[in-house]
């Protein structure tokens, strides 16, 4: 099925499958910033007015998502990642390896912040763990855990060395039989349809001196307000996330920014429910104030596109984005020949094809 058939044929279910939820504030008061993702998927996101957070509603089913994520065409859509063919293909370890250098190269960054907390003997867990770039880092494969829900990619975590995984989602921990030093959730957390439940359950797995790792997009930068998906039910702020995970009973030990767009912070289970509070009403301005920034940028780009074809013609405007276009593609298809196609994954927005 072609990417535009399927978009098509996932609004329409959306229509059908999907519910109005409250923020996790309990407060229905929102204002709608968008309808559909960058993709043209039905996703409209809202910014509470009462604590700030951006969150969709209406939001779309399970099912609908975990069929996404279960196909892979999360992976295709996304991040161009396709481990059904590469796996079909019956490629070596080493060929493997090779393919996904990008990722286990870009995976570094989680190991570095959590190494000083670990030694060889504690057992470490993520939850959807992709191809398990991340924990392929970290010593001791055989303490090693991953919970994915697309079973090709667990297939590579498997033939990586990882052998301690299952197919699904937060229920699927109890398998393991083993409580975690470390639980990590990178990019995971602004997927979770139940966050208080799921963070119920973390807490049942982790050790007593244990920490979570989590890791996802930052929404105090406006440049980020382009990059609403689908399957993100939350985008936070810093404010927002350490506030809602105090409130479900974990202090943050450590923030900080990674690559100017996402966030990342440890915490540590809080049995005294010290909740963290910040200005509300200077937490909704801030927000509203960069979903503004980011709209005034897009008008602005358009309005000059605009400019450009009224002062050359709509002709040769035309010539002129016809020969962008081959350039961009020779561009592309020149570095994948020289780099491999997943050196230049961090340039994907820059090449429309």
């Amino acid at each position: 099925m072609k990417k535009l058939e399927y978009i098509k044929n996932y609004n329409s279910k959306f229509k059908k499958n999907s519910s109005n939820i409250l923020c996790l504030c309990g407060s229905s008061k929102s204002k709608k910033i968008s309808n559909y993702d960058r993709y043209g998927f039905l996703s409209p996101t809202n910014i509470c007015l009462t604590c700030g957070l951006i969150y969709t509603n209406p939001r779309p089913s399970e099912k609908l998502i975990n069929n996404f994520y279960e196909n892979g065409l999360y992976r295709i859509f996304y991040e161009s990642i396709n481990p059904y063919e590469d796996l079909s293909k019956k490629l070596s370890l080493k060929d493997l390896e090779n393919k996904y250098k990008f990722e286990y190269d870009n995976s570094k960054f989680i190991y570095k912040k959590l190494k000083k907390l670990i030694t060889k003997k504690d057992n470490i867990l993520e939850i959807g763990m992709g191809g398990a770039w991340n924990l392929f880092n970290f010593p001791n494969k055989q303490r090693l855990y991953g919970v994915e829900l697309d079973r090709y990619l667990c297939d590579l975590a498997i033939k990586k060395g990882i052998k301690n995984t299952q197919v699904g989602s937060f229920e699927k921990i109890s398998n393991f039989k083993v409580k975690f030093k470390i639980i990590i959730l990178n990019h995971v957390i602004e997927h979770l349809f139940t966050l208080k439940k799921d963070l119920n359950i973390i807490s049942k797995y982790l050790l007593s001196d244990g920490y979570i790792y989590i890791g996802c997009p930052l929404y105090d930068h406006s440049h980020n307000y382009g990059e609403f998906q689908n399957v993100h039910n939350y985008y936070f702020t810093k404010n927002t996330l350490i506030h809602y995970l105090s409130k479900y009973n974990f202090d943050l030990i450590k923030w900080g920014e990674e690559d100017k767009i996402n966030q990342y912070a440890i915490f540590k289970q809080n049995k005294n429910n010290k909740v963290f509070y910040y200005q509300k009403n200077l937490e909704i301005k801030k927000v509203i104030n960069r979903f503004n920034e980011f709209k005034y940028f897009q008008d602005q780009k358009y309005k000059n596109r605009n400019l450009i074809k009224k002062f050359l013609g709509s002709d040769i405007t035309k010539m002129i984005k016809i020969f962008l276009n081959s350039y961009r593609k020779f561009k592309i298809y020149f570095k994948i020949k020289i780099y491999g196609e997943n050196k230049i994954r961090n340039d994907r927005q820059k090449f429309k094809l």
